[in-house]
């Protein structure tokens, strides 16, 4: 029996979406880069509004979004569950796909405080090695319910990268810092260089911002050791609200982070290190119940033509302008000279 018109167009277009994954599978790209075309292109496979890839953290008890397609830059860096939070939250805790035809009458769907899009219908896909999820994928839509074949499709899609992912995952592991989640030091070097060699190509800037923690020893002296691991924690968090998705952020020491903007000019980055102040010091933390109020004092300094092809010199001269900011009161931003 021949496949009626309609059909035999979903059936083209799945064919296709799966071809340019293998694509993206063979050219071995970056996991970033790998992720988001998945994302896009399960939105087509599946009819998608959006859809969202998320892996659980090195504690295996957060899921964190990887990357999307269809949602706004403050959903994407918004969306986390704990593991059995929220739909996506169940699916991995139980390896199991989940299909919901209306998230009001779903008792499991939890809406992000960042949700823009409309939902009405999702599903959900778990990443499974060995019979244990790594994380998930998922497909919405603002009213068209999904159906078996959906499902069908959207598993075959998670089967078909999930030992890529994982192997990536478990790469980019080792370069990240397992308290808070930021790129450990470990991870800096490799990271600047290939940085520095993309923006010296394309003619771009490229910006560090040094961060540190004003009396942080403080904190651990009156408040304890797991309190300073929470405020690291929770400081984290505020900085990836405070930076682009492009931008990344390394724990460079106990109480360092440093920030690297591509393609970030000078100004922009003193805005941006602004910013990071700023919502760092408007608000107290909740450590353990309590709360803490800290402040943060920031050095910028931007890619120079001697700078050496390693970043040292870079990152130095933003350690430099940390120092004076601390010596002029903390609480501050100071820009490298040069």
């Amino acid at each position: 029996m021949a496949l009626d018109p309609d059909r035999r167009a979903r059936t083209r277009k799945s064919f296709r979406a799966l071809f340019e994954i293998a694509k993206a599978l063979a050219a071995e790209t970056g996991l970033e880069e790998l992720l988001r075309q998945v994302a896009r292109e399960a939105c087509t496979l599946i009819e998608a509004n959006a859809c969202s890839i998320m892996l659980l953290d090195q504690s295996q008890s957060r899921l964190l979004t990887a990357a999307a397609h269809g949602l706004t830059a403050a959903e994407e860096r918004g969306i986390s569950f704990k593991l059995g939070e929220g739909v996506a939250g169940w699916v991995a805790r139980e390896g199991k796909v989940a299909r919901v035809e209306d998230v009001m009458r779903d008792p499991r769907f939890v809406p992000s405080p960042r949700q823009a899009i409309a939902i009405r219908a999702l599903l959900c896909a778990p990443l499974l090695v060995k019979g244990k999820a790594i994380g998930v994928i998922t497909v919405s839509h603002e009213s068209r319910a999904y159906d078996e074949e959906d499902e069908e499709l959207l598993m075959i899609l998670a089967d078909t990268i999930v030992l890529e992912v994982e192997m990536a995952r478990l790469k980019r592991m080792a370069y990240t810092d397992a308290l808070t989640g930021a790129l450990s030091r470990l991870g800096l070097e490799p990271a600047l260089e290939r940085e520095i060699d993309r923006a010296r190509h394309a003619g771009a800037p490229l910006a560090v911002v040094l961060c540190d923690i004003d009396r942080f020893k403080r904190v651990n002296d009156e408040r304890g050791h797991q309190a300073g691991d929470a405020l690291l924690v929770a400081l984290t968090a505020r900085l990836r609200a405070s930076v682009r998705l492009g931008d990344a952020i390394f724990r460079y020491g106990g109480e360092e982070f440093l920030v690297l903007a591509p393609g970030m000019p000078l100004a922009r980055a003193r805005a941006i290190a602004e910013r990071i102040r700023r919502t760092v010091g408007e608000a107290p933390f909740d450590v353990g119940g309590a709360p803490c109020q800290v402040t943060l004092s920031c050095g910028v300094a931007l890619l120079r033509e001697d700078d050496g092809p390693d970043g040292a010199s870079l990152v130095a001269r933003a350690d430099r302008a940390l120092l004076s900011a601390k010596r002029a009161g903390r609480n501050r931003v100071e820009i490298a000279s040069g």
